[in-house]
């Protein structure tokens, strides 16, 4: 065996333009020199090669200490390292296990490695501690390398895990001067993603052994022919939402009916069909019915107002009738006194006294009379104004009662179409989730992407076939496009049934 070379801890001293660290690796190149010519020196000289001769024993030496980083850049334990590393990322050959392996490392991994070092220090069984300043969790970059400490960049990608133990082991080894352990486990792996119909699309954790069918199942994609539980579930919830759909859309007939004053509900030949198939022709003469009534309670409306508005005329007509009586009474009193006072100022002005005493009692009897009827003006006057007050209050009163019935119909119109646009997105929905499981027998395609040698991949897969991590899963319904996307409010009905 060649002889064994051993770098003891050791101070240099320091020469004349030359650092310790220089003079360390001057001396580690003509270690490694000697380490090389000496056996080719002794065969040719036909003497004994060190390979066959019998080396004396080696002295006893006492254990080296552990040493740090620094210890070793200052000491010169690093210069047997130099001839290993090099100015990219470090690399092994013979041990991977293939880019298609479910072990072998890939990008975006992340790899928890720990270095436990024996303390050789110790001769009572040489206990082992961990060096937390090597160990740590290192993500598989997108070149296939991670970065560890005091290595540098090693290539990982294709490499499985005791692979990787071993080439660290080798390496701390060498660097540390002490018997090393390393031990590496994958602290996450990269999710698997799937796409397309599916209920849930998104990524999902990888495990070991994982298939198409376990993320199917999690994603919510069917994986029967059409009567597994969850096929018949989507069944049942699409047959009760195109109930309500039916419910719906008579409940919108009705009203749009009712806003116009149509005796008959406002459905199409197909449509009512549709409806009387689902939801039986009796709801739809209940809803008929229900339309009549609203239209005679409508009406009732109506005509009420109008005879409270013909009673409230009638009761104009009336003050007024007597409004004229009194301004009649009024005025031939008014007449009279004239009459009077002018026989009072003419005839008798100075020769009748006795008459004018009569026709003095007769102007004052007039004169009260005519104050009463001013009086029964003024009140016929102000009930006339009354009533006519309450005629245009209560027809403004109908007017905005009647109004106010047509906003609710309206609003309610309103929110009915909102609430069937929700109700098609969900029907559409299930739709869409019925169409990615088998359909007449036609299983949904599976295809999965998977990056192999940093080229992405793509090959149909079946539910056994196993992932790995970061493959993409792609779910395609067997539906064609156009019946999922070209479906008005009559033929999603029709072609979901």
């Amino acid at each position: 065996m060649p002889p064994t070379v051993k770098v003891w801890p050791m101070r240099f001293p320091k020469l004349t333009g030359m650092s310790s660290w220089t003079v360390a690796v001057t001396i580690g190149f003509v270690v490694v020199a000697l380490d090389t010519a000496l056996p080719l020196l002794f065969r040719v000289l036909g003497g004994a090669d060190a390979s066959t001769s019998a080396a004396p024993p080696a002295p006893a030496l006492p254990p080296a200490p552990a040493l740090t980083i620094a210890d070793m850049g200052r000491q010169g334990v690093l210069v047997s390292l130099l001839s290993t590393r090099s100015s990219g990322a470090q690399s092994w050959d013979g041990c991977g296990a293939g880019p298609l392996s479910a072990d072998a490392a890939r990008m975006g991994d992340k790899v928890n490695v720990r270095i436990f070092q024996a303390d050789n220090l110790d001769t009572t069984g040489a206990p082992v501690f961990e060096r937390l300043d090597l160990s740590g969790v290192f993500e598989v970059e997108e070149a296939g390398t991670v970065a560890l400490p005091a290595i540098g960049r090693i290539d990982v990608a294709g490499q499985t895990l005791p692979c990787l133990e071993s080439a660290l082991q080798e390496r701390f080894t060498g660097m540390l001067a002490a018997d090393v352990i390393v031990t590496a486990t994958y602290s996450t792996r990269m999710p698997v993603l799937v796409r397309g119909a599916v209920v849930a699309p998104g990524s999902y954790p990888y495990a070991p052994g994982l298939t198409v069918e376990a993320v199917l199942a999690q994603s919510g994609g069917d994986l029967g022919v059409g009567t597994s539980t969850g096929q018949l579930s989507l069944k049942a919830r699409h047959e009760e939402l195109l109930s309500l759909r039916s419910g719906l859309m008579l409940e919108l007939a009705a009203n749009e009916s009712l806003l116009r004053g149509d005796e008959a509900l406002r459905l199409g030949p197909a449509v009512q069909s549709d409806i009387e198939a689902r939801l039986g022709a009796q709801r739809v003469d209940s809803e008929q019915a229900a339309l009549a009534a609203a239209l005679r309670a409508e009406l009732a409306h109506q005509s009420h107002d109008a005879a409270e508005v013909t009673d409230l005329e009638n009761s104009i007509t009336s003050g007024q009738t007597r409004l004229t009586a009194a301004e009649m009474q009024r005025a031939y009193f008014e007449q009279r006194e004239a009459a009077l006072n002018d026989m009072l100022n003419g005839e008798c002005r100075d020769r009748c006294q006795e008459g004018r005493r009569a026709i003095q009692s007769q102007l004052d009897s007039v004169g009260l009379r005519l104050m009463d009827l001013e009086l029964l003006v003024l009140e016929k006057t102000d009930a006339l104004e009354r009533v006519t007050h309450a005629k245009r209050s209560r027809v403004s009163s109908a007017l905005l009662a009647s109004a106010e019935r047509q906003r609710d119909i309206a609003l309610r119109l309103r929110d009915l179409t909102a609430e069937m646009g929700r109700l098609d997105a969900q029907i559409l929905s299930v739709a869409i989730q019925r169409g990615t499981t088998s359909v007449d027998g036609h299983a949904p395609r599976l295809t999965v992407l998977r990056a192999v040698d940093g080229v992405q991949q793509a090959f149909n897969a079946a539910y056994d076939t196993r992932l790995l991590p970061g493959d993409i899963v792609s779910v395609d319904s067997p539906l064609p496009v156009a019946s999922l996307t070209d479906l008005d409010k009559l033929g999603l009905v029709q072609a979901s049934q």
